[in-house]
């Protein structure tokens, strides 16, 4: 974890290609599976430019999101509740390997935490697939 350009970061390199790892990041029906705060989503199947849903947390309440800025195989970033939340961003690793990035705001330092785990559980479920 380290501090860059305002926001918190962490980042993992998974071994499983940008292209698997793309898709477990943008089809929300991965995201309970990696996201340790998301346990349902409703909304498109794949994410992309714009795209608007909610998700349900795991004490049930449900909040809207909304996608915010999106580079496909690159990044995306998004809003829920209106707050500007994390950024997931790939990078082509060595040996077809892949490294993944989440940040959040500034003032969110205790989530990184969260997303660190969500990096573990992304892992996982990227050498499964």
């Amino acid at each position: 974890m380290h501090w860059h350009h305002g926001r918190w970061e962490t980042s993992r390199t998974i071994n499983a290609s940008d292209g698997t790892v793309w898709d477990l990041l943008t089809e929300t029906r991965h995201w309970p599976q990696w996201g340790p705060t998301v346990t349902a989503v409703e909304g498109p199947e794949r994410i992309g430019p714009d795209s608007t849903g909610r998700i349900r947390t795991p004490v049930g309440l449900w909040l809207p999101f909304e996608i915010t800025d999106y580079r496909a195989n690159d990044h995306w970033n998004w809003k829920v509740a209106g707050r500007q939340a994390t950024t997931h961003r790939i990078k082509p690793a060595a040996g077809g390997r892949t490294t993944v990035t989440f940040t959040a705001p500034g003032w969110a330092l205790p989530y990184v935490v969260v997303l660190h785990r969500g990096l573990h559980r992304l892992d996982a479920l990227a050498v499964r697939s």
